[in-house]
């Protein structure tokens, strides 16, 4: 929550704990339950409470094998996810999605102005979005430049959702993640400073639901591919 310039409890802004930053925490947990073995996927997450960062709590995180190639991670009563082990990615991604742009709106703001403005809350730290691209009936795209902070990347995909409901609704124009059903990595993290495209295809909206698939390419090559979320 903003508070005027210098205000000095930080408590008061209600810090949370990105859900991204979790499934970046629970790739390595697994990847440190089976040493040699990579994280190239996340499957069935669920995210049930909001973890306050301000002021610090000690949750027990836990990895339980499910079987050869999948672990159970869950963080206290806080999120959940099964992550798939292997010893590399998958050398063949998926095509990048066509977006058809044909009917599509002009960004109604600039990538600097989404910031400005607040029509996203996040601090600086996990400000990725460089570029917007239009605004379609169930479709948006970005260009994002990866930051540094554990799972800001991913969470831009976030960001670019939320900046999509908010360009096309007076209403129901506030979305939190509360799960996704397949993330699916083709390769290392790309490095700070890389240059992604972010498109998104809505596939479902009631009025309590948003579902999304995603994917971040990176020099006309899937890295990311993301169903559900």
């Amino acid at each position: 929550f903003k508070q005027r310039e210098g205000w000095p409890e930080l408590t008061d802004r209600w810090p949370v704990v990105p859900a991204t930053t979790l499934l970046t925490k629970f790739m390595q947990a697994a990847e440190a339950a089976a040493p040699g073995r990579r994280a190239i996927a996340v499957r069935q997450a669920r995210f049930h409470k909001w973890i306050v960062a301000v002021p610090a709590v000690d949750i027990a995180l836990t990895v339980t094998p499910v079987d050869a190639d999948h672990v159970d991670v869950r963080l206290g009563d806080y999120a959940q996810a099964i992550i798939e082990l292997a010893d590399e990615f998958a050398a063949v991604p998926p095509a990048p999605m066509t977006l058809d742009d044909s009917a599509a709106r002009p960004a109604p703001i600039t990538a600097r102005e989404l910031y400005e403005r607040r029509w996203m809350f996040e601090g600086p730290q996990f400000h990725a979005i460089t570029g917007l691209g239009r605004v379609g009936e169930r479709h948006v795209s970005a260009t994002l430049t990866t930051p540094t902070a554990p799972g800001a990347l991913l969470d831009n995909i976030g960001q670019v959702l939320g900046y999509w409901i908010v360009a096309c609704f007076d209403r129901r124009a506030v979305v939190f993640p509360i799960g996704v059903g397949r993330m699916t990595f083709y390769g290392e993290h790309p490095p700070p400073g890389t240059e992604l495209q972010c498109r998104i295809a809505i596939r479902e909206l009631t009025e309590t639901v948003l579902v999304a698939d995603a994917q971040l390419i990176v020099d006309g090559r899937v890295w990311v591919d993301i169903v559900g979320w």
